[in-house]
């Protein structure tokens, strides 16, 4: 299996599979992800507090704190911010499968999803790792790994910038005169 970058943003894995069967293709990356902070454990409620009896035997009233409402406690979670943590993960990117008729050639194209297009279009681009698998009934599975990486699709408007941003070299071209 050999894999092969284009400028649209994908990577073609190009596979000879050994007969007919399925054969799929996935690319994993290390992408930082957002994760929510788990809640501060609530403190733990005071025990109501036991009835006092004085000298003759009789109930006295305990001072009783007063807790704070549903409201009360709704209006201060909405104040503070929740938390939020960034996280390097491990994510699968892109797939692909086929569906090989018999011993033959294919490409498998690979385009990241949505959510992991801006990484590509960071100077370096997404490393990825390929695992290509290849099965058939009755035959064990075949697998081989593969690195490439992804780089955002060049667009027209990206390349008429760079044009307009690399001088053009001129060749200055001596007319000779009759004298």
């Amino acid at each position: 299996a050999t894999v092969r970058a284009s400028s649209n943003g994908s990577v073609y894995v190009d596979v000879r599979t050994p007969g007919a069967g399925t054969l799929s293709a996935s690319a994993s990356a290390n992408v930082p992800i957002v994760v929510r902070a788990a809640p501060a454990k609530p403190k733990k409620k005071p025990k109501p507090a036991k009835a006092k009896t004085n000298t003759t035997g009789r109930a006295v009233a305990a001072s009783a704190k007063r807790t704070p409402s549903k409201k009360t406690k709704t209006k201060r979670a909405k104040k503070r911010a929740p938390r939020t943590t960034t996280r390097i993960a491990g994510r699968v990117v892109a797939r692909a499968k086929g569906a090989p008729k018999k011993a033959q050639r294919i490409t498998l194209r690979l385009t990241p999803a949505k959510a992991y297009r801006a990484l590509a279009a960071s100077k370096d681009g997404l490393d990825t790792a390929i695992t290509v698998t290849f099965s058939a009934r009755g035959h064990a599975r075949l697998k081989v790994a593969l690195v490439a990486t992804f780089h955002a699709a060049k667009t027209k408007a990206k390349a008429k910038a760079k044009a307009k941003a690399t001088p053009k070299k001129t060749t200055a071209t001596k007319t000779a005169g009759r004298t």
